[in-house]
């Protein structure tokens, strides 16, 4: 089955919707989701397979800043390289954006996504106690500073891979 990635917009909430669903015990809201459509500094990534969305990338770019506010694939395409090729668009666009200095939180227990976001340069940058009001978990912040240009262009407006 091919991979295509690209922005997504409100035609694909409900789909970013169920993988948010199925990903998080604290899963953004309908209302949440819906207004991050609008803000013009706000983008959504999506990576398909096939006619189906795998998972999803929320990200901001303000001035030279970027954050990463939500990241999901869905369970069962886990494993597979869905969020790799996501993460390496997302980081592209932001970069064409302006982006420059990106941010996240993690889970500090969540090492599968730790080690994803370090395979692409991101850096500990602190720690945010009880960040997660589902369980009080902390967060790790990570950060990454992105060179000026976009070497590839990854995201498929309109082609499949």
């Amino acid at each position: 089955m091919r991979r295509k990635i690209r922005l997504l917009d409100r035609r694909d909430l409900a789909a970013v919707l169920a993988i948010e669903s199925a990903s998080f015990t604290l899963p953004w809201t309908k209302e949440m989701m819906a207004a991050e459509f609008e803000k013009d500094y706000a983008f959504f990534i999506g990576s398909f397979k096939g006619d189906i969305l795998a998972g999803f990338c929320l990200s901001w770019v303000l001035f030279d800043e970027g954050h990463i506010a939500d990241f999901a694939v869905h369970p069962s395409f886990r494993r597979k390289g869905v969020g790799g090729g996501l993460l390496d668009a997302a980081l592209e666009e932001m970069a064409k954006r302006g982006g420059r200095n990106i941010w996240l939180e993690v889970r500090l227990g969540n090492r599968a996504a730790q080690a994803l976001y370090r395979s692409r340069g991101f850096v500990p940058a602190g720690l945010r106690k009880n960040y997660y009001t589902d369980n009080g978990e902390d967060a790790l912040v990570m950060q990454l500073t992105l060179e000026k240009g976009c070497k590839n262009d990854i995201i498929q407006h309109a082609k499949e891979e």
